[in-house]
């Protein structure tokens, strides 16, 4: 009997095999975000990490250097929620008006970051005093900052924004931090003119479409 237990233990475990990569970095990621819930950045620690995703040391430290690095890795994963969100604007279907795919973006962006808020306001907070995680966000933010410049200047080619304004990155720059801006402060409860979701989203789809779309006074 002890013997026939033991082989279906054996086989159980052959069957499950060893765990892969990408489930370690998964487990790790979705212990931190969870951690961050309730805890700030500075005051958690990696043995926190390794508790709530049953790790070991040895394999957290094969795939990140740092809790900083852990961080960075959510973020990404986060913005590429994101960015997928807002295709409705950043390759707005031939058809769909400016407004009605901006406001379908802003939407779909204020939700992604309420959903992962915790892991938005860590790297808002932190971005200044860590260059790991500053190079991480510059970067993260830059994605969007292109993608919304290249949609200004498609959107200008076919005749469907004014030609004449600002220089497309340069505004699409300022209108990306203007908005990252607005949307940390929802999530932080920082200030009560952003605490209603549908004014903000309103106001920030106003705001692009008049910096791109309005004719020049």
């Amino acid at each position: 009997m002890a013997q026939g237990q033991a082989e279906g233990g054996s086989a159980r475990r052959a069957r499950r095999g060893p765990a892969q990569p990408g489930d370690i970095e998964r487990a790790v990621c979705d212990a931190a975000e969870r951690l961050l819930a309730g805890e700030r950045l500075a005051d958690l620690s990696v043995a926190q990490i390794l508790s709530e995703a049953q790790i070991s040391r040895a394999s957290f430290y094969f795939y990140f250097a740092s809790k900083h690095a852990v961080l960075a890795r959510l973020a990404e994963r986060v913005v590429d929620e994101v960015y997928l969100a807002t295709q409705t604007w950043l390759h707005r279907a031939e058809g769909e008006p400016p407004r009605v795919a901006l406001d379908a973006a802003m939407r779909s962006a204020l939700e992604l970051w309420r959903t992962h808020a915790p892991v938005v306001r860590a790297m808002v907070e932190t971005w200044h005093s860590v260059p790991e995680i500053g190079d991480v966000w510059a970067r993260l933010i830059g994605r969007f900052t292109d993608a919304a410049a290249e949609q200004i200047e498609r959107e200008r080619a076919a005749g469907v924004a004014p030609s004449a304004g600002p220089p497309a990155r340069t505004l699409a720059a300022t209108l990306t931090w203007m908005t990252e801006r607005s949307l940390y402060l929802a999530i932080s409860s920082g200030e009560p003119e952003f605490s209603d979701d549908d004014e903000l989203v309103g106001t920030l789809t106003d705001v692009w479409w008049r910096a791109i779309y309005a004719p020049a006074p």
